[in-house]
Parts: structure tokens; C-alpha cells; sequence
């Protein structure tokens, strides 16, 4: 650890026993920890890399002491954002703070959607030519009769380097949405013509906390599950994994299949079902249809949405559909880097 930021741990630590003391759980998981800085709102001149991003750290009540300090007064939680500079790389170091128990967080990173490769225990990465991203479960502190588990998040990146979430002005677009972890929404679904384009359709989808037939569970910073009422009136799941930053990228699960065919000398061989690509719908009318079978679930649920909309209780996503261009958009795992031009 660095001795700039053992000295901020330190005093941090002091802060935070200067709220209140209550239960709480662990608010951020692997691919959270990716949205919690961003460069928008760097003022000009400044000199600072990133900042920790205020509005999606806000959305759990995380109080701002600077821009790279916030405490959450009722659980204790810390984030903290340390950064580190050569003349030919940067580093920036999340570091969150929390008493909770760790085993569901290792789980997390030992997942196979999230593609890291274990260097130890207490060390995953994802390595690229020109980026490293690495989770490292530090050493624990102890304050009073308090232990603390310390998490790190640490991007190492070239000079230069554009990522996939990179936009023509910054390279970490601010996120606006909190977590959807362990939330649970109802949502419907509407498809109509672009009023601007005449190749274009506009789907959007809606999720809310008024009951609808169909409800989505985030059940953690990945997976996604969907229940909802076939045309047999028979209760069905639909399960896919998700993104979410400052736009949001759906895709579906998909169980892949073992057939036996024959070969001409009379042997057999296995051969493995390889993933159709999504189903394409031109109009409403043929997505309703479909509605509440899986392809119509596979149809909406295999892209990316912008967020045109977000409050507590309800948050609008639209997507674009080009007429007779079904595209498949899965979420990242981890943004690899674009290459450079």
C-alpha cells in the first residue's frame, strides 16, 4: 500500500466512527466497483485524472467528504479513490471499506461470466496488452473493536488509451443508476415507429414498482432473472445477464445442446448446438404476437438501452431496432480497451 494512502486510511477510519453505528450489508460487488468514478464534472485545468462519482455513490446515501472520499453515515462503508501516475501509465485505485462478510464477494469473482483470471486468493485480474484489471482483497484494519475488510479495484492503463465504454469526451462515463443488485421491478414493454427515422424502431421498457404480469429480479451485479405467465397460463423463469453504467446492455442465457450424428464409416460423433442469433420483430404487431414466449423475451432482451429516465420508482430504457438488423449486444464483462487509432 502506498504511504499516501495508508496515512488517508487512517484518518478515514477515524471519520467514519464518527457515525452512527447500525447493521448493514455489503452495497458493491465486482462490476459495481467499475462505475464508481468517472471523468465528467473534472473541472478545466484541473490536473486530477477521475473523481469518485457522486451520483451513483448518492443513490445509497454515501455522503461526499471530498471528491475522493465518501463515507455512508448509517452502514460505515468507505470508498475511497487513490490514483497513481507515470510517465507512461495511470493507475486509479478504488478502495471500499466494509465489515461485511467477504464469501459472497470471492464467490462473485470466481464467476465465469466475469472471465478473471485467479493470481491467488486474494488477487483476480483481467489482463490486456495495455490494461490490467485487477480486484485485490487487502489486508483487514482494525479500529477500536472494529475490523474492517478492505477491497481494492485497481485499473492500470497506457497512456492514451481509449476503453469500450470511452465516448469522444471521456474516457469513464459518469453511471447514474445505482446498483441493481438484489432489486426486484415489475416492467412493460413498448415497440413503435421512430418518429425521426423511417428505418428505425423505438423499444422501450419500463421498469417499475406498480405490479405488472411481468417482474425482473437483479439477483446480483450479473445475472438477472424474469418470471412471468405463459400462453398456457403456466408460471415461467427467463434468465440472462446484464450491464449497467450509463446505458444498460441485456443478453440471455442459453443452454447449449449435445446431438449425435452419423458418420458415413458407421461411427458417431457429438457435435455441440451453436447459439441462433436473437429472433427479429418489424412492428408491434409481430412482437405481440410472440409475446410472453421466449423468443419475444430473447428479442428484448439481447441489447443495449440508453436511459432516458430515472427516479425511485420508475426507470425508462429505450432501444433502437433497424428493420431487418437483429443485433446482439451482450454486456461486457470487463471493458477491454478500443485499439488505438
Amino acid at each position: 500500500m502506498l504511504k499516501t494512502e495508508k496515512k488517508l486510511l487512517s484518518l478515514l477510519l477515524i471519520l467514519i466512527f464518527g457515525f452512527s453505528n447500525t447493521a448493514f450489508s455489503q452495497e458493491f460487488y465486482p462490476m459495481n466497483i467499475r462505475h464508481m468514478f468517472t471523468d465528467e464534472s473534472i473541472e478545466i485545468g484541473n490536473n486530477t485524472i477521475v473523481i469518485l462519482n457522486e451520483d451513483y455513490l448518492s443513490k445509497k446515501r454515501f455522503q461526499k467528504i471530498s471528491d475522493s472520499l465518501y463515507v455512508q453515515p448509517d452502514s460505515k462503508e468507505t470508498v475511497f479513490l487513490s490514483t497513481l501516475r507515470t510517465s507512461k501509465t495511470n493507475q486509479l485505485i478504488v478502495n471500499y471499506l466494509t465489515t461485511s462478510n467477504l464469501n459472497t464477494f470471492k464467490k462473485r469473482l470466481q464467476d465465469k461470466e466475469l472471465k478473471l483470471e485467479k493470481v491467488n486468493d486474494n488477487l483476480y485480474q483481467m489482463k490486456f496488452k495495455d490494461v490490467n484489471n485487477q480486484f485485490l482483497i487487502d489486508k483487514d484494519s482494525l479500529v477500536g473493536n472494529t475490523k474492517f475488510h478492505h477491497l481494492k479495484f485497481i485499473l492500470t492503463y497506457d497512456k492514451e488509451t481509449q476503453f469500450g465504454s470511452s465516448t469522444n469526451q471521456y474516457n469513464f462515463p459518469k453511471s447514474n443508476i445505482y446498483p441493481f443488485q438484489n432489486t426486484s421491478w415489475y416492467f412493460t414493454v413498448d415497440y413503435s415507429k421512430s418518429v425521426s427515422y423511417s428505418d428505425e424502431n423505438e423499444l422501450k421498457i419500463k421498469l417499475t414498482k406498480e405490479s405488472t404480469p411481468n417482474r425482473i429480479e437483479f439477483t446480483d451485479d450479473i445475472h438477472y432473472t424474469i418470471t412471468y405467465t405463459d400462453k398456457n397460463k403456466k408460471p415461467k423463469i427467463f434468465k440472462g445477464t446484464y450491464d449497467n453504467g450509463s446505458s444498460i446492455g441485456f443478453d440471455y442465457d442459453f443452454e447449449g445442446h449435445e446431438r449425435t450424428i452419423k458418420n458415413k464409416n458407421g461411427t458417431s460423433t457429438k457435435i455441440s448446438e451453436m447459439r441462433s442469433m436473437p429472433p427479429s420483430y418489424n412492428t408491434q404487431t409481430e412482437l405481440s404476437q410472440a409475446k410472453n414466449t421466449t423468443p419475444y423475451f430473447q428479442f428484448i432482451f439481447s441489447r443495449s438501452y440508453d436511459i432516458i429516465y430515472n427516479s425511485e420508482n420508475d426507470i425508462h430504457l429505450m432501444g433502437i431496432i433497424r428493420s431487418g438488423y437483429p443485433i446482439t449486444e451482450a454486456p461486457p464483462s470487463l471493458p477491454p480497451a478500443k485499439e488505438k487509432k
